[in-house]
C-alpha cells in the first residue's frame, strides 16, 4: 500500500493528556495539608488516588468533586 502525505500550511487541534495518578495523590495530600480550599482539575482515577481520597477524608478533609475537578478543604 502506498500512502501520499502532503504538507499542510496550518495544523491545529487539541490534545487532552491523561492525568498522572502519582501527581494526583501528591496534589490531594498537599491540598489536605494546606489551609483553606484547593482545586485539582482533571484528577486521575486509580486505586492509589481512591485510597488517598479515603485517607484524607478520614483525617478530616472535605472533598467535593464532579467530572472535571475536586475541591478540597484542608484539615
Amino acid at each position: 500500500m502506498d500512502v501520499l502525505v502532503t504538507p499542510t500550511p496550518k495544523l491545529h487541534g487539541e490534545i487532552q493528556a491523561l492525568s498522572s495518578k502519582n501527581y494526583t495523590t501528591r496534589y490531594l495530600l498537599v491540598a489536605a495539608l494546606a489551609e483553606g480550599t484547593s482545586t485539582v482539575y482533571y484528577p486521575a482515577h486509580s486505586e492509589d488516588s481512591d485510597a488517598m481520597r479515603r485517607c484524607i477524608r478520614d483525617l478530616g478533609a472535605v472533598i467535593e468533586e464532579d467530572d472535571e475537578k475536586m475541591i478540597i478543604t484542608g484539615f
